[in-house]
C-alpha cells in the first residue's frame, strides 16, 4: 500500500467565518489535512478534514512528463473531482486495474489513476472557497501556480 500525507494551517491574514446559518458553505476553522492512500491496485482513499464543506480534487500524472494523463488535474483537464470533510473513495477504471477496456468516461468517484502509477503522481485539495491548500505526491510544485502550498 502506497501512502501520503500532506497539511496547510490557514493562511496568515485569512478569517475563518462562524456559520452565518445561510445556505453557504463554511470555509474552513482551522488547518486542512488530508491522507491518501492506494488501498489496493483500483481503489484510492482520501480522508480529509476541515476542508469547510465541499471542495475540489485533483491528480496529474507529472512523473510521465508530457506522455502523464492531466485530465484530471482541475486546472484545465475536463475531470475534477468533488470532495468532503471525512472518508472519499476512488476507483479505477484503468484497464491494468479493471481487466476491462476503459469506455472513455469518468464519473466523480471513477479516476483513470491506479497503484502501479502512484509513484508519477501528483495530487491537490481545493476548499469550499475555491483555493488551493494542499499539494502533494510526485512533484507537488506542479500546483505552485494555483496558489498551492
Amino acid at each position: 500500500m502506497a501512502a501520503s500525507c500532506a497539511s496547510a494551517e490557514c493562511k496568515e491574514g485569512a478569517t475563518c467565518e462562524a456559520d452565518t446559518g445561510t445556505d453557504e458553505e463554511p470555509g474552513p476553522t482551522g488547518p486542512t489535512t488530508v491522507e491518501s492512500a492506494w488501498i489496493d491496485g483500483a481503489n484510492l482513499e482520501v480522508i480529509v478534514t476541515n476542508i469547510g464543506g465541499t471542495g475540489t480534487f485533483g491528480m496529474a500524472e507529472t512523473g510521465r512528463g508530457g506522455a502523464g494523463w492531466y485530465a484530471e488535474n482541475c486546472i484545465d483537464g475536463p475531470y475534477c473531482h468533488t470532495i468532503q470533510d471525512g472518508t472519499n473513495r476512488f476507483v479505477s477504471v484503468h484497464e491494468s486495474a479493471t481487466g476491462v477496456e476503459w469506455d472513455g468516461t469518468l464519473d466523480n468517484n471513477e479516476t483513470l489513476m491506479h497503484l502501479d502509477s502512484a509513484e508519477n503522481i501528483t495530487y491537490a485539495v481545493w476548499d469550499a472557497t475555491g483555493a488551493c491548500v494542499l499539494s502533494w505526491g510526485h512533484q507537488p510544485d506542479y500546483y505552485a501556480p494555483q496558489g498551492c502550498l
